[in-house]
Formats: structure tokens, sequence, C-alpha cells
């Protein structure tokens, strides 16, 4: 069994030690070899969100066999922070049969960031709670809520920095 160890491509390492990390996971159902392996190393905030953005295509689906979907980086789109979507109103569906998880969003943009080329994001708020989309066409995509109807929500503590992942996967099976 080939075990997936992600690399950073900004870290300092051998040209062997790349090539050969490259060749054993060659098998694994991913294209990561680009995604930030411990975000958490590159938060620069004192108070806000952080976390990978990715992209799923195809096989994602455990068993036996080798799934044969890819994760990419999300890198160049845009996450923005909403204050909270929390009732239907606040958002408009624009999904398709094929899509799931867009919407244009009604509330006020709080904030937002541009994706770095290894699914890396970071956001500074302010101590409250919000809901985090990332850019999809002319779309705005989130595929996450709670029993309350709040849409992919993110809550920040005086003085902490939340993970908040965010997989854009309509395109993955599972």
């Amino acid at each position: 069994m080939t075990a997936c160890r992600l690399r950073y491509p900004g870290s300092v390492q051998l040209r062997v030690i790349t090539i050969f990390a490259t060749i054993a996971t060659a098998g694994c159902a991913t294209d990561a070899s680009t995604l930030d392996p411990d975000p958490d190393a590159h938060v620069t905030i004192d108070t806000g969100t952080y976390g990978l953005a990715r992209h799923l295509t195809g096989d994602h689906q455990p068993g036996t066999g080798t799934p044969s979907g890819t994760t990419e980086p999300a890198s160049g789109r845009v996450v923005r922070i909403h204050t909270l979507v929390s009732s239907p109103a606040d958002v408009t569906e624009v999904s398709s049969p094929t899509t799931y998880g867009r919407y244009l969003v009604n509330t006020p943009v709080i904030a937002s960031t541009t994706v770095d080329a290894h699914g890396f994001f970071q956001v500074a708020l302010e101590p409250g709670t919000y809901s985090v989309f990332i850019s999809d066409g002319d779309a705005w995509f989130c595929n996450g809520g709670d029993i309350f109807g709040k849409r992919c929500p993110v809550e920040v503590a005086p003085g902490a920095t939340v993970r908040f992942d965010i997989d854009v996967d309509y395109e993955a099976s599972y």
C-alpha cells in the first residue's frame, strides 16, 4: 500500500527526495503535490479564519480499488467572508442538476482574499460568526451548514484562529 504524503514545494528538499515522493504518490487519487500539507504553519493572523481550498474531481470513492479522482488547489479563487447566512432569504441558489452549493449571496461581504498557489488562504476577522464562500464562476460555492440553516458557518473567538477547509467537490463522486 502506498502512503500518500503531501509535499509543500516551497520547503527545502533534495531533488532526489522530491522525485521519489512524486513517483511514490503516483498511484494516489490526488494531484495534491502542490497542496500545502501544513497550513497551520503559515498562519500570520491573530484572530480570524484560515484553511485549504481544494477542487475535487472524479472518483474519490473508498474501497478496494484505487480511486482515480484528483484534488488540486483552488488557487486564484476568491474566498469571501459574509455576515452569517442563516435563512433562505440570505441566498439565491443557482445550482443545476450537475452542481450543488452554488449561490448568489445577499448578506454583506465582511472581507475577502485570494487563494494562493498551494490552496492556502487566511482572513483576519473580528470575533463573531460568519459564512465562508468561494468563487465558482458567476456564483459563490458553499457545501456545508448546520441543522439551523446556517451556511458554511465559522465562529471566531477573541484571539483565536479557526481552520475552515473548503472542498469544491460537486464534480467528485464518493
